[in-house]
């Protein structure tokens, strides 16, 4: 593909529509490798400032699209459905519970999605179109990685010692995974958990799968045509069962399951299947014991511990901050050292920078942007604007779009820039404004200011 017909392809328009409008980087679009004419689109899973378009928002929390079917038919495979919404049990108990909820046990692993397209069966995540591309827990490991050493588990009696010598690392997992597809139907798309010990979150489960466990759940299927979805239990494959292929535990009702997580250590809550009205889509819902919320809320989880300091600043709650989460998750954290050889502050290093990106973006703003607050109405300097990066363009267009939509009686205030980069913008796009900062300084930068963001950059890579 040439680089005119690449910048116009149906993932790049896509992209561009969504920043037009506002909803990019809440909704996203992942490309898949070698093929154009089908992109993944994906919610964030942050329910924040999506009020303008929360229909949507839901409808994207993970859908393949063909943008070469007919108009309005574009859909090869939802799984909507498969983000659940955390909620607490009393809560859930008061305002939605139901006698024909279908109830079962949360696994703490990544879901990996499996379906069929075009004479080729696809393993991806909710969030990223091919599985071997996709990490988070383990620095170099991919998910796919994962699966295919649980598969190697379930599938080594069907593989000569020979063939494991003789192929290359993508043949060894291509042939795992025809083997495993063997079992499931085309007509199908199906979801299955992977518990890892790499891949640990909340939950280690090594005290009742052993050391170095690696299993795998079969957690859903859905008819890919109809987009219907089955009942678990009704969809066992015995097959795969017999390979040692895993299924949630079911529950009579809530108030079982409830028990069941209050007194297991190892449980990380209960999974609720509740139809919708229409009886076709399945609404999901999280609850947990107090002790898995307050972590879930408390901690990022991610590997690298100064993207999670980072994200406990972006929530800007004064009742858990930087210094809370260090003593309950990190109480050893070693401290970055100055140019003197003096230790830094965690809180003072990531304030002064959010506090400089914020004195930026508001003058690039002010300096771009009249307001007509009679009007609701804004002027751009052209000019001006294209002479920024593209990184500053976007964030400039979203406080804009803010403008006229949440501030509308008076120009944006440093305030509100405050408040868009830290509950508007994901933890990756304030990764990407530290970094553009640490290589692009501005003028009136002061020295120490430099090498925060210096230090910072090193710190989140």
């Amino acid at each position: 593909m040439n680089r005119a017909n690449e910048n116009n392809s149906y993932a790049n328009c896509l992209i561009t529509l969504l920043k037009k409008h506002h909803v990019w980087p809440l909704i996203k679009v992942k490309k898949f490798k070698g093929r154009s004419d089908i992109v993944l689109l994906h919610n964030s899973y942050i329910r924040n400032n999506v009020d303008n378009f929360k229909e949507l928002y839901e409808q994207c929390r993970s859908v393949v699209l063909d943008f070469t079917l007919e108009r309005n038919n574009n859909v090869v495979v939802t799984y909507a459905n498969s983000i659940p919404e955390r909620i607490d049990y009393n809560t859930f108990i008061a305002s939605s519970y139901s006698v024909e909820d279908k109830v079962y046990e949360a696994y703490d692993g990544t879901i990996i999605t499996v379906y069929h397209y075009k004479d080729e069966w696809y393993f991806g995540t909710s969030s990223c179109p091919d599985a071997n591309s996709s990490k988070f827990s383990h620095p170099t490991k991919t998910h796919g990685n994962m699966l295919d050493e649980i598969l190697f588990k379930y599938f080594k009696q069907h593989i000569t010692t020979e063939a494991v010598f003789a192929l290359t690392p993508e043949e060894f997992s291509a042939k795992l995974r025809s083997l495993f597809v063997q079992h499931l139907d085309p007509e199908l798309a199906y979801e299955f958990i992977i518990v890892h010990h790499e891949n640990k979150h909340i939950i280690d489960y090594t005290g009742i799968l052993g050391e170095n466990y690696m299993e795998m759940f079969h957690a859903n299927t859905k008819h890919r045509n109809s987009l219907i979805e089955s009942d678990i239990i009704a969809s066992i494959i015995p097959s795969l069962m017999e390979l040692g292929v895993k299924y949630p535990m079911p529950f009579q009702n809530i108030q079982e399951g409830y028990a069941h997580i209050q007194t297991n250590p190892y449980s990380y809550g209960l999974i609720v299947k509740k139809n919708i009205a229409d009886k076709v889509n399945v609404k999901l819902y999280k609850i947990s014991t107090d002790a898995i919320n307050y972590r879930e809320e408390t901690d990022p989880c991610h590997p690298n511990v100064w993207m999670n300091i980072l994200s406990v600043y972006m929530k800007n709650k004064t009742s858990y901050t930087i210094k809370d989460y260090i003593a309950n998750y990190n109480p050893n954290l070693n401290l970055p050292l100055d140019n003197n050889g003096q230790k830094i502050d965690p809180t003072y290093l990531v304030h002064t920078i959010i506090s400089t990106i914020k004195d930026s973006l508001y003058a690039y703003y002010r300096a771009t942007t009249t307001y007509y607050p009679n009007y609701n109405r804004y002027k751009m300097n052209k000019d001006m604007d294209k002479q920024f990066p593209p990184v500053i363009q976007y964030h400039l267009a979203q406080l804009r779009n803010l403008q006229v939509n949440t501030y509308k009686t008076k120009m944006i205030t440093l305030a509100n820039v405050y408040h868009y980069i830290c509950q508007c913008n994901d933890i990756n796009n304030i990764k990407t404004l530290i970094q553009f900062f640490a290589t692009n300084p501005i003028n009136e930068m002061l020295p120490r200011t430099s090498m925060c963001f210096a230090i910072m950059t090193s710190l989140i890579s």
